[in-house]
């Protein structure tokens, strides 16, 4: 299996066809979301569909429309282990298009997802029902809070959330990169659930 990096379009959609490939690097090709609806026919009937481990789509100005296009071929690629979408403009609906399908698809092996500068700004619950994810990276958004539920990713090792304005956690600090999550990982939940912690101090355990 091969190791692609296309510099167009029409050698992106050529490679997704016909090589069987692991790694497919289509970052920087200015895509937009009209690009995004011919790249869904390569991943969804292409010969890369049960080869491909690793899909890079920096900074391709993908938007809402974007991601309905290539949502459902993303989800149903099975040996998925890395999708890096960072620095385009999904938003909130389309962050919420791609985790629910990512959760619900053929995808069960999704290990590194990158979804910084995209201009989230709800916490993609959906991401607690992908029990294999190892790194989750959200920084440069607008995300709030955290929901409690992220603490059932028994394999999560690294969520970063550098540069959002989250609360309860001083200026500064924007940062939470765990090498380890302890326990029930409730330390990563130490800034965002205080009060809860100061009456059941146990559970930080």
């Amino acid at each position: 299996m091969a190791e692609r990096r296309p510099k167009t379009l029409e050698e992106a959609i050529h490679g997704l066809q016909n090589l069987r490939l692991s790694v497919f690097d289509a970052s920087y090709l200015n895509l937009q979301d009209s690009g995004c609806l011919v790249l869904n026919e390569g991943l969804a009937k292409g010969k890369c569909r049960d080869t491909l481990r690793e899909l890079y789509l920096w900074k391709n100005g993908i938007g809402y429309q974007g991601i309905k296009h290539i949502s459902k071929a993303l989800s149903n690629l099975p040996k998925m282990r890395e999708l890096n979408l960072f620095r385009n403009r999904i938003g909130d609906p389309g962050c919420s298009l791609l985790c629910r399908n990512l959760s619900e698809g053929l995808c069960k092996q999704l290990q590194i997802l990158w979804l910084g500068d995209n201009d989230i700004t709800k916490f993609p619950e959906d991401v607690t029902k992908m029990p294999t994810l190892q790194r989750l990276y959200l920084n440069h958004n607008k995300i709030t809070y955290v929901p409690p539920e992220i603490s059932k990713l028994d394999n999560l090792i690294v969520l970063d959330l550098d540069h959002n304005p989250l609360k309860g956690i001083p200026e500064g600090t924007y940062f939470l990169g765990m090498t380890k999550l302890p326990g029930p990982r409730w330390e990563l939940l130490k800034p965002h659930f205080q009060e809860e912690l100061q009456s059941d101090r146990s559970s930080s355990v």
